[in-house]
């Protein structure tokens, strides 16, 4: 009988299945590995990988795209181009990322705004006045105090053309010009002949344009002075309801006398605190340009306007010219017109001063080829107007209601 040939036995202890297990996820890992880097690349960006914006400017999410159309990526992260910084986005599919940097950054210059006219006219001599500026940043905001104001192109002892510059730069380093003309003449209003004498272009900040007839403006109006004013209500028909005078009133005397109104006569500070005009057109020292000096006048005006300017912040104050007078006071040319031109030159520059504006009313009533009032709108005492001037005057301010 044959014998049958017994298989031995093995037995797998505990160790040995362990150390099998091992191996077996080594092998996965590896092949997950190799499949991993093999495996071709399944997403890519659409647009570039890293973006610079400007602050404000919109972000337009490109996004990625997927290959075969396999599936759709899933995105994080937001770009808030209001805030600078620095922002990531990432994408995924698969175990696949990518991310797209984004950087938001200051590209905005600040801007200068420059107080006063653009262009200046000043003559030989005269001293540089700047009216004031302001700068504004998108992002850091009021930046006035950083702009700085290059004269070193300024000359006012000749005759020419020549600039101011400001300039002002944010935090981020970005920068702005703007320049102020200045014009530079050789002769200015008071170097000016009687003949030859004007306000224009030097004052043309400060004086009333010619505008359209505003019947809102012209109602709330309110006229304060001298017989002037009595007069031009009365022959010139302005409003008698809107009307403050006192003969031969002047920036000297125009607090201590009870000047005459609708209600009665009270003095000038009584009269404001009740009818708390809007706008106030002011018309002093009609009288008294033949009597004091024009630099003495000029000292009393200065010392009306602060206080004007002080005590009514909320009234608009409008300076009213002083009118010419005729031929009959004028010798050599360089009598009582010749120191009214000069009047009126400094109550501008004092109008500049308090920012105030200027009612030329002199121009429509000057005559070039005398210097002096035209006879037709001028009274017998060859100082005040006569019933067609005082028209002419109220029309005049009716039509450069310009405020």
């Amino acid at each position: 009988m044959k014998k049958t040939k017994k298989h031995k036995k093995y037995k797998l202890n505990t160790k040995q299945f362990g150390n099998f297990l091992l191996m077996v996820a080594a092998a996965l890992l590896l092949v997950a590995a190799i499949c991993v880097l093999t495996m071709p690349v399944l997403i890519e960006l659409n647009g570039e990988k890293e973006v610079t914006l400007c602050y404000g400017e919109e972000y337009v999410e490109e996004g990625a795209s997927v290959k075969w159309n396999l599936g759709k990526v899933k995105i994080k992260g937001d770009v808030d181009t209001s805030a600078i910084g620095v922002y990531k986005v990432r994408y995924s599919f698969l175990g696949e990322r990518l991310t797209r940097t984004v950087r938001v950054v200051d590209g905005i210059r600040p801007e200068i705004k420059l107080e006063g006219p653009v262009t200046q006219y000043y003559s030989v001599g005269d001293e540089y006045y700047e009216y004031g500026y302001s700068a504004y940043d998108e992002i850091d905001g009021d930046v006035t105090e950083l702009v700085q104001v290059d004269l070193s192109e300024l000359d006012m002892s000749k005759e020419g053309r020549c600039h101011v510059s400001y300039i002002a730069t944010d935090k981020s380093g970005n920068a702005v010009r703007e320049r102020r003309e200045i014009i530079v003449a050789e002769y200015g209003p008071l170097q000016q002949s009687l003949w030859d004498f004007s306000l224009h272009p030097y004052f043309d900040d400060v004086i009333c344009k010619e505008v359209p007839f505003d019947q809102d403006k012209y109602d709330k109006l309110w006229t304060f002075g001298d017989s002037f004013i009595g007069n031009l209500q009365y022959y010139g028909g302005y409003s008698w309801y809107r009307t403050i005078y006192y003969a031969s009133l002047s920036t000297d005397n125009y607090r201590s006398i009870a000047v005459r109104y609708p209600d009665g006569f009270e003095y000038f500070e009584t009269i404001m605190a009740a009818v708390k005009p809007e706008t106030l057109l002011v018309l002093l020292n009609s009288d008294w340009t033949g009597q004091w000096s024009v630099e003495y006048l000029a000292q009393s005006c200065d010392k009306a306007y602060a206080f004007l300017s002080e005590n009514y912040p909320d009234t608009r104050i409008i300076i009213c010219s002083l009118t010419p007078v005729d031929s009959y006071f004028n010798q050599g040319g360089y009598g009582r017109n010749y120191d009214i031109d000069k009047m009126n030159v400094h109550m501008c520059m004092l109008c500049r001063k308090y920012g105030f504006k200027f009612m030329n009313v002199a121009e429509v009533l000057r005559n070039p080829n005398t210097g002096g009032c035209y006879d037709e709108y001028i009274s017998d005492d060859h100082i005040h107007l006569s019933v067609a001037g005082f028209r002419l005057m109220r029309e005049y301010i009716e039509s450069h209601l310009d405020w």
